[in-house]
């Protein structure tokens, strides 16, 4: 079986030194935890794939091999791990300003850099970089039953305005099917 996501999260935030709560909220972001994208059955239209939404040309930047025989961005650990990666090498470059290294896992952070390392007049990547931090806020307040709560609450929202079929992971225990 997997482990409980959110202790993958966990993990990979105290291992590579980034927050996991924001880990956590990105991944949320990124995947709405839908399953079919958490294990790359379902990509983004540009081509990312994953937990960590990937890009084939990137992956392998952050310890992820991509090629005919193998995709490790299907790999729920290993693309939350990389994804935990490049948010610790974007912190650090932006001098650990969550807000730009958001945006420059979104947007590239070559499109930080030229709006001046501030986030790009991107309505996506503005959009993606508010929600995560108000989300992170919430997060950041609330204990941890708490917190499982607002994320079934969320999702519960999302499902009802998508009217998805495809399964989703149990946000109440963190479940995988």
């Amino acid at each position: 079986g997997y482990k409980k996501i959110d202790d993958i999260y966990e993990q990979a935030g105290r291992e590579i030194g980034v927050d996991p709560n924001l880990l956590l909220e990105q991944g949320r972001v990124e995947t709405d935890f839908n399953v079919d994208v958490f294990y790359g059955r379902k990509n983004s239209s540009a081509g990312a794939k994953g937990a960590g939404q990937f890009m084939p040309g990137t992956a392998p930047s952050y310890g992820l091999t991509v090629n005919a025989n193998q995709d490790d961005r299907t790999d729920p650990i290993k693309s939350i791990y990389a994804q935990a990666k490049y948010m610790k090498k974007l912190l650090n470059q932006f001098g650990g300003d969550e807000s730009l290294a958001l945006a420059g896992y979104n947007a590239g952070e070559g499109s930080v850099m030229k709006a001046g390392n501030k986030v790009p007049k991107i309505r996506e990547t503005q959009d993606y970089v508010k929600l995560i931090n108000d989300s992170l806020t919430k997060a950041r307040n609330a204990p941890t039953k708490a917190l499982r709560e607002y994320y079934a609450n969320q999702a519960q929202q999302i499902s009802n305005q998508q009217q998805q079929t495809t399964p989703q992971m149990d946000l109440q225990t963190g479940d995988m099917p």
